[in-house]
Formats: structure tokens, sequence, C-alpha cells
């Protein structure tokens, strides 16, 4: 090959290179060290998505490792977009924060765990990122408090908190030091204290905790958590009887207590008179569900498709609803109140 055709070739592949983001030195062009299988290898080292440097992608998808709880192999950039931001906090100043007022170049890189999208800003280079908080559930949770959270709720649940997720962080104020969530005879300092209120989810469930700034102080809001590990269907069962027993929407009831149990035969322990029950042992759930301050206490089999109702612990008992409503009608009229301010306390079945 005459020596004009390998300047021109090399010339051709080095622009190439530098069109795509690539810095050379001299050195390297005069020594003609870049060839075209090194070129693709570079580009294939330094780009994900639109371009963007493995560097970036490489820091931010750690940032929201660090950020969301998980390992970064669940993670995966869905997009990038080159982008100028109007100054050094890449226009997501915090409060109080003093910002260099120049031109910075950089990355807006949306992040997904295959359900929910992050969106973080970035400098040219990675080492300056920023999340998104108007589209990004988490907010600026605190590491700490994820953490916190994160490691209580695989312990409740018994998984890796690897397979948790934080969708959703609020900053807020609590009344006392028990986060306004105090135990029976619990003492409480009566002071304010700052800190959050954050949802873990594993798949369609999801615990709701209160912690203090740093997550030192944390706690479960059990009327909002569905406890345990209870599956979806024996809630939907639960909540769908305890609706139609007291007549009222399932939104209008929470559980707020689920534990796991072996029932002794088919019939859950509860056979009914004259009534046939396999002698086999049966996994399933004892669950609690509250309205206001009225319990009903359900036993279940594992997935919610026997399910029969403690009536020594629930205080309704299996009452008609016609019986319901007609004694609460006529107890509201006799304290000439509305019928929606009254509950039946106890009900058992007698024969006059």
């Amino acid at each position: 090959m005459h020596n004009s055709t390998y300047k021109s070739l090399s010339i051709l592949l080095l622009t190439g290179i530098l069109s795509a983001g690539a810095t050379l030195t001299l050195p390297d062009l005069a020594a003609g060290f870049v060839s075209s299988s090194q070129a693709s290898e570079y580009l294939a080292q330094n780009s994900v998505g639109s371009e963007l440097p493995r560097l970036v992608g490489s820091r931010v998808l750690r940032q929201a490792s660090q950020d969301l709880g998980v390992s970064v192999d669940r993670l995966e950039i869905a997009n990038a977009e080159k982008r100028t931001w109007s100054n050094g906090c890449l226009g997501l100043a915090k409060p109080n924060e003093l910002c260099t007022q120049a031109l910075v170049e950089g990355w807006r890189v949306t992040v997904t765990n295959g359900e929910q999208k992050f969106i973080y800003r970035t400098n040219s280079e990675g080492s300056n990122i920023r999340l998104e908080t108007g589209n990004s559930p988490i907010s600026n949770l605190p590491r700490s408090v994820a953490q916190a959270v994160l490691e209580n709720a695989a312990r409740k649940w018994n998984v890796s908190s690897s397979a948790l997720r934080i969708v959703e962080a609020e900053k807020q104020t609590w009344n006392n030091g028990c986060l306004g969530l105090a135990q029976p005879g619990e003492g409480c300092t009566e002071a304010l204290v700052e800190g959050w209120r954050v949802t873990v989810a594993r798949g369609e469930q999801k615990l709701v905790y209160r912690t203090n700034d740093d997550g030192s102080n944390i706690r479960l809001e059990t009327a909002n958590s569905p406890v345990s590990n209870l599956p979806r269907s024996v809630e939907r069962a639960v909540l769908a009887n305890a609706a139609r027993q007291w007549n009222v929407p399932s939104s209008a009831l929470r559980i707020v207590e689920a534990e796991k149990q072996t029932w002794s035969d088919s019939c859950l322990g509860l056979g009914r008179a004259n009534e046939s029950c396999l002698q086999v042992l049966v996994e399933g759930w004892r669950v609690t569900v509250a309205r206001g301050e009225q319990k009903l206490v359900y036993r279940t089999n594992d997935d919610g498709s026997n399910i029969r109702l403690e009536t020594a612990n629930s205080p309704v008992s299996n009452l008609p609803r016609s019986v319901e409503r007609a004694v609460l009608a006529n107890a509201a009229r006799q304290w000439n109140v509305p019928s929606s301010a009254l509950r039946i306390v106890e009900a058992e079945k007698q024969t006059w």
C-alpha cells in the first residue's frame, strides 16, 4: 500500500472516532495506533444507549443501586440524552445550595428496574449525579433510611433486600419520639421529629414505614401494611368477605394481623354441625380484619379459596345483614343519631 493511501485511511478512521466523542492524544495520532477493530472495541466499551459514555453509565447505575437498595444487575439504562444544564447543580439545587453559574454539558439518563423509571442528571463525566425528584418516587431519601427500611422489610418477608424496592418516600414531621405510633404503655418524648414515610414493595405487596431523619428510629404502620407475606389472593378473599359482613366497601377495611397457621382438618378447625371434614393438615392463615375498632378474625387455606370466620373472636358472628340493618336502624332512632355512628359489638344465635 502506498504511503499516501495509508494516511488517507488513517484520517477517515480517526475522524469517525472523534465524532463519537473519543479523546485521542497527538502521540496516538502520530503513531497510527488506532485500527478499525480498535475503534469498534473502543466504542463498544465506551457507549451505552445513545452513545452514553460507559463511565457515566456505570456511575449512574451504581448511584441508582445505592438509592434503591438493589443490585446493579437488576437495573438497566432505558434512555440517555445529551443535555446542557443551566448551572453547576444541573438545575437541581438543594435548599440554600450555591451553584456555579455556568453552563454544564451532561446527560439526562433514565434507569429502570423493569417496573419503574428513575431519571438522573449528570455532568459530562458522571462525577456529578442528581436525581430528578419530580420523576422519581424515592425523592432525596437518605441512604441510611433506605437501608434501614429495606432491611426491616426483608426480615418481615424473609427475603433478600435486593428483592424489594422503595416506591414512595415523603418527608414528614412526626408529633413525638414514637413517630405517632406509640405502643401500649410506651412513653414518648413530646417533641417534633423530622423524618420520612417510606413505602416498600415486593411485587404487589407493600409495607409502610415511619422513620426519623437518619433511620435509627423506624416503625411499621400496621394499618397500611398487610403484614407478613400474606398472599394477595388471601387478602382479597378475607376483605371481600368482611365487606359483605359489614356491608361496606373493602377499601374501608384494613388487615391488622396475619399469621401463618397449620389447621387440623379441611374445615380449618371450624367444622359446622354434621359437617364432614377431611382429617388432613391444611397450611393456611389466621387473618384479622378491622373496621374502626371492630374486628373480624378469619381462618383460610393457603390461597384463600377456603375461608371461615372465627365466630368466637368476631362479635358480629354470622348475623344476617337484614337483622343487622334492622337493629341498627332502630337504635339510631332511639338515640337520634345516624346508624353509621353505631356498631354491633356482640351477636349470639338464640332460640326464644
